[in-house]
């Protein structure tokens, strides 16, 4: 599987921006508000999270108030997890400036590039692959498809 990685032209070469996946991020606050939350929160704090700078931090700060808060002990631990979630991943989801950028903020572009890079190719009818052929071939259509052919071998 390819890493989950938005992928940037920047003057003339190849770069990678770390991203962590909008979709994934949602279910966990899904989890949070189906669980907990008062209706409306999740719609909310989506938006929030994807729109506004710093949205991750915003979104930490209203769980940590309600783990303040939370008498259930299954509550908290939903909460820790959610919380954690958000704190481990926090310097990846910088979705504003991501969509500013008109970079992908979810792994369907991901998946989908897999599926045109590798799937289409090497699962076609009688085709056998080695390892060390099998990952060539990718790396190799990957190049070709982005433009950067032409460059690779400087």
């Amino acid at each position: 599987m390819l890493p989950n990685r938005s992928i940037a032209h920047e003057r003339g070469r190849l770069s990678s921006v770390p991203s962590g996946c909008f979709w994934h991020a949602c279910r966990h606050l899904a989890d949070f508000s189906d669980r907990i939350a008062k209706e409306g929160w999740f719609t909310t704090w989506r938006t929030t999270l994807r729109d506004e700078p710093d949205g991750v931090g915003k979104v930490i700060r209203s769980l940590r108030y309600y783990m303040g808060r939370a008498k259930e002990p299954r509550g908290r631990e939903t909460i820790r997890r959610v919380l954690n979630y958000f704190v481990k991943n926090r310097s990846r989801m910088r979705y504003s400036e991501l969509r500013a950028e008109k970079l992908a903020i979810g792994s369907g572009v991901v998946e989908a590039a897999n599926k045109t890079l590798a799937a289409a190719r090497m699962k076609r009818s009688g085709m056998r692959w080695y390892i060390t052929s099998g990952q060539a071939i990718p790396g190799f259509r990957a190049l070709q498809k982005s433009g950067f052919l032409a460059s690779a071998g400087r």
